[in-house]
């Protein structure tokens, strides 16, 4: 039996990815804090799509929780491997304690390298998805945290698709820009513009389309591509430009 091990599914991008995937008739392994919010969705997916799902509830700066994802995780076909758990932050550096600086870290960068490392050699095919941001390519005055532990998200996909290319396993880097998420909720960001945020159903969608392809970096959106390959080729001198005169979102 196949199965997918979703980090961070109680809603947005990890709960589509949950449903998308559910469809297909693959088992889940989905983690998240919120046990109501996982209890309904679990539900629905094993009455909707007839499918095994077991949830692991906790927070991921809790090494013990990630251990118990991979203690369950190792007795699975794991099938696809998608690490989206993460959280946003609007502080500065020096704004935040070092004890929460910290956090991000291990949240975002400890407990991925820990659930691949360990994990990965027990697939014999399959897919991993990691989810970084838009954000880990953009300068900011902002979010300094989460910016930095995404941009190593993003190189560190692109470093383990060269390293499993001979295997068949497909690696891929979701590098979304604006979504209508939680996320985005609870850093108090609008969802005004229907130009600048996307529904975490054409996220995904876009993101099952380019599965089977070469691309390592997945970016959803016209308007977040042209984003992504302005700021790829602009000189130092205008995004450090762009960077003194940023507004905080």
């Amino acid at each position: 039996m196949e199965y997918a091990l979703i980090t961070g599914a109680t809603s947005g991008i990890g709960k589509e990815f949950a449903f998308a995937l559910g469809e297909k008739g693959i088992n889940l392994i989905l983690t998240g804090r919120r046990k109501d919010k996982l209890e309904e969705i679990r539900k629905n997916l094993e009455n909707k799509y007839g499918i095994l799902v077991q949830l692991v509830i906790g927070e991921f700066s809790d090494l013990e929780v990630i251990d118990e994802v991979l203690n369950i995780a190792k007795e699975k076909k794991i099938m696809y491997l998608i690490n989206n758990v993460g959280y946003g932050n609007k502080l500065k550096f020096f704004e935040e304690t070092f004890e929460e600086n910290l956090k991000m870290v291990n949240v975002h960068i400890e407990s991925l390298l820990k659930i691949i490392y360990f994990l990965v050699p027990t697939m014999t095919n399959g897919y991993i998805i990691n989810v970084s941001s838009l954000a880990s390519f953009l300068p900011t005055k902002y979010n300094h945290m989460y910016v930095s532990t995404k941009i190593f998200i993003s190189n560190f996909t692109r470093c383990l698709s060269y390293e499993l290319k001979d295997k068949n396993i497909k690696v891929k880097c979701l590098c979304p820009g604006f979504v209508e998420t939680d996320f985005h909720r609870e850093m108090d960001v609008s969802f005004k513009s229907k130009y600048t945020f996307m529904k975490p159903k054409k996220v995904i969608k876009y993101t099952m389309k380019n599965l089977e392809n070469n691309k390592v970096i997945l970016i959803p959106g016209v308007l977040n591509k042209v984003v992504y390959l302005f700021f790829k080729i602009a000189p130092s001198i205008l995004t450090d430009y762009i960077l003194s005169n940023q507004s905080k979102l």
